[in-house]
Order: structure tokens, then C-alpha cells, then sequence
């Protein structure tokens, strides 16, 4: 069994936004630029996803009287040997 902890949303917009920054600041190449302006587009997109998520789970809490309702994500590898 594999274990992956998942990040809160507001890390992964943050890490998108950094990724966004760091691929606009280094970006050159005038024959790549439909496909940056897609690669864009799909950040945001993520970003705004997020954002719409993070809101709706925050005020689902706040209802439900609970904090950070995030827990692990629990994969099964297939058959472990003992």
C-alpha cells in the first residue's frame, strides 16, 4: 500500500503560480508561443479551479462545524508480500 498526503489547495496554487512566473519570466521563443499561451491557459484554469473548490470545501466546514477535512490519499499497489 502506498501512502500520498495531499497538499492543501492553497500550496498547489501557490506552486502553480510559481510555475507560472518562472515559465513567463523564461519564456523566448516566438515559434513556441501558441503552445505556452495554451500551457497558460491550463494553469489558470487549474488555478481557477482550485480557488472555486478551496471556497466551497472552506464553507462546507465552516457549516459541518469542522476544520481541514483533507486526508490521505491511500493507494493500493496490488499485492504486498509479507
Amino acid at each position: 500500500m502506498c501512502s500520498v498526503s495531499l497538499r492543501p489547495a492553497s500550496e498547489l496554487m501557490q506552486s502553480l503560480r510559481a510555475v507560472l512566473q518562472k515559465l513567463e519570466k523564461n519564456f523566448s521563443s516566438l515559434e513556441d508561443q501558441p503552445m505556452f499561451a495554451e500551457l497558460r491557459r491550463l494553469i489558470l484554469l487549474h488555478i481557477a479551479d482550485l480557488e472555486s473548490v478551496g471556497g466551497a470545501v472552506a464553507k462546507a466546514n465552516s457549516e459541518a462545524g469542522h476544520q481541514d477535512a483533507v486526508r490521505p490519499l491511500v493507494i493500493e499497489d496490488g499485492p504486498q508480500a509479507a
